[in-house]
């Protein structure tokens, strides 16, 4: 799992390798609060990339957590917004 850009601001790209299946994506602040979410359908192997945008404008400035959770995948990672 790789987001870019980050610092970010409007969009984030999220790409996954080795992943299939339904992702649920969650973006939340510092203080726990769910403040974006998504599903999608994600079909990459180990040497395939398959990519997803997350819209993050309109929000304010500062840390993030992206919870990333499927069959094959449950991850964390941290995003800022600039």
């Amino acid at each position: 799992l790789s987001i870019f850009p980050n610092p970010a601001k409007g969009t984030v790209n999220i790409a996954f390798y080795g992943i299939n299946g339904e992702v649920h994506i969650r973006l939340v602040d510092i203080n726990g609060r769910i403040v974006r979410e998504q599903t999608e359908k994600v079909n990459s192997s180990e040497k395939t990339i398959s990519d997803s945008q997350f819209t993050i404008s309109g929000l304010a400035k500062g840390t993030y957590y992206i919870h990333v959770t499927g069959e094959d995948i449950n991850m964390i990672k941290k995003l800022v917004i600039l």
